[in-house]
């Protein structure tokens, strides 16, 4: 499968809950959460997993251990940083999203600007450094060149990993700052891979790694009774191009319209064409 060019994708689309909606609007702040915490229980590590099966090719004690080196180097690292992000889809009316991200239905989707994002990703080196946009990729690693990067970085730490008789072990992990910044270039691209089954939401993400400290407006929300870091960005009204109504959404559209307005935005506002309801037992 060859890489899917994106360069004709001009709009972003964002599915949340009513009440998650009216918050974005009325705040103009975009909220860039713990990426650990999204429904994909391989997130970050999808592509460490494809990594980790090149060792078993040989099979051999010495890959098998060089294995168990590569496995713990990049477990502390992923465990050493914070990953936040925002993601999106090129659809704005997928049935599979109305169900996993916008309240089953009664939710709503909010159209951005890819060039707008974009403006805001340039604007925030100071404030979050390393603040990227991308395609979430469902490609194998290799297409990506990804193992290659993994090695270079953390090849030191791998070939420095000493193993006792019960299969335990370590890694040093004294770090100059041109190893960590080289370390969280590579933990980055990991978020930016996730496995196919995914593959139908076509997801964009607006994300950055680093460390807890780099982050200089990092914050800390609640949900669901976990505790998270999260960032929020500010987001010109502009920025926002129209607002889809879920199909089990029952909100007319034009107390929508008048609300957006209300708040500066002059975004349209349109209805789900998904049919789509949800029957009792």
């Amino acid at each position: 499968m060859e890489p899917s060019d994106h360069s004709d994708v001009e709009e972003l689309h964002y599915y949340c809950s009513a009440a998650t909606f009216l918050s974005l609007v009325k705040s103009k702040k975009l909220w860039l959460t713990d990426l650990t915490l999204s429904n994909d229980t391989q997130e970050g590590r999808y592509a460490v997993k494809q990594y980790l099966d090149s060792f078993l090719r040989k099979r051999t004690k010495e890959s098998l251990v060089r294995r168990n080196g590569a496995r713990l180097a990049l477990d502390i690292a992923l465990k050493d940083r914070c990953a936040l992000g925002m993601c999106f889809s090129e659809d704005d009316d997928l049935l599979s999203q109305w169900r996993g991200y916008a309240d089953n239905g009664a939710g709503l989707c909010v159209t951005f600007s890819r060039p707008a994002i974009e403006e805001i990703v340039e604007g925030n080196i100071e404030g979050l450094p390393g603040l990227s946009l991308a395609p979430v990729s469902y490609d194998r690693i290799e297409r990506m060149d990804l193992p290659s990067q993994i090695h270079s970085v953390f090849k030191e730490r791998i070939d420095g990993y000493s193993e006792n008789e019960t299969g335990g072990g370590s890694v040093s992990w004294g770090q100059s700052k041109e190893q960590r910044k080289s370390e969280i270039g590579v933990i980055s691209k990991l978020y930016e891979f996730k496995n196919p089954a995914f593959k139908e939401e076509r997801e964009w993400r607006l994300y950055w790694v680093g460390e807890h400290s780099d982050a200089s407006d990092l914050d800390y929300r609640e949900a669901s009774g976990i505790i998270s870091p999260k960032v929020e960005i500010t987001y010109p009204s502009a920025c926002i191009t129209r607002v889809r109504l879920g199909p089990r959404n029952p909100t007319p559209s034009n107390v929508v319209q008048r609300m957006m307005n209300h708040f500066g935005c002059n975004a349209r506002v349109r209805t789900s064409t998904a049919s789509f309801t949800t029957r009792g037992n």
